[in-house]
């Protein structure tokens, strides 16, 4: 009964001793290479054509057409100093000709 106990206490510190390397393995020796390839997937530019035919009314009319416009989004907590966007030039221009600025409406 001692015999089967120890067995068995050592199967298991072996595969507990088998797991903890593969884990040394992956996050200590392969751990930067694999950091770089999470990033390059989960960072990539996806482009976006959804072009939609024109829309007419019964005498042939244009009703809705599809424009190709910019589109820019941000995220609040990602801006260190909002301040300094809001002083830049394009923004100064905005507010000369009265325009809200479309890209900082969160803030």
């Amino acid at each position: 009964m001692r015999a089967r106990i120890l067995a068995i206490f050592l199967i298991l510190l072996l595969g507990l001793g088998g797991v903890a390397a593969k884990l040394f393995s992956i996050q200590i020796q392969h751990g930067d290479r694999l950091t770089e390839r999470a990033t390059k997937q989960y960072h990539r530019l996806v482009p976006l054509v959804s072009r939609r035919g024109t829309i007419s009314d019964r005498a042939g009319r244009e009703l809705a057409v599809s424009l190709r416009v910019s589109s820019v989004f941000a995220q609040p907590g990602a801006i260190a100093n909002p301040a300094v966007l809001l002083n830049t030039r394009r923004m100064q221009r905005m507010r000369k000709v009265r325009m809200r600025p479309p890209v900082l409406d969160f803030l």
